[in-house]
């Protein structure tokens, strides 16, 4: 696999850790790497797409209640609302512009869990 687009749920086939792959907004990543961020960890590494694999899983779902709307510091960073309803922005192209703002913003929690753990209400 010469690519994988960002916002794919990805397994590290060396080291089993599942994680999604994020924008190397900073070019930090070497031209045969994706940067991912694996569940637990709050950064991304760049990881070469030799060792990774594309896996289906079911794609975010937001959900006002679970994700904690109205619950102040304990609302998740990544949900966001528009005219189209809720969403889910943490692998999207979004994410970093959310995360930067975070301190900022009333919502706080920013999960390291994956979806759909990361959903703690």
């Amino acid at each position: 696999m010469d690519y994988i687009p960002i916002g794919k749920i990805v397994r590290n086939k060396r080291t089993g850790e599942i994680g999604f792959t994020v924008p190397d907004n900073y070019g930090c990543c070497l031209d045969d790497e994706a940067l991912v961020n694996y569940e637990g960890d709050y950064f991304a590494d760049g990881t070469k797409f030799k060792d990774l694999e594309i896996i289906e899983v079911e794609m975010p779902k937001a959900d006002p209640e679970k994700c904690g709307m109205g619950k102040l510091e304990k609302c998740c960073i990544f949900l966001v609302v528009d005219a189209n309803g809720f969403r889910c922005e943490r692998f999207t192209s979004n994410r970093q512009s959310l995360t930067l703002r975070k301190d900022k913003m009333t919502a706080q929690r920013h999960p390291k869990e994956m979806y759909p753990k990361c959903q703690i209400f």
